[in-house]
């Protein structure tokens, strides 16, 4: 596996950031 930087920029909705970080690296996880 080759080392991975994930780089998060600004404007995400924040009421549901957390919801969908979630679901981004529970995916990302998944394949890795």
């Amino acid at each position: 596996m080759l080392p991975t930087v994930i780089v998060q920029e600004g404007g995400y909705h924040l009421e549901t950031l957390d919801t969908n970080a979630r679901a981004f690296f529970g995916g990302f996880a998944a394949v890795c």
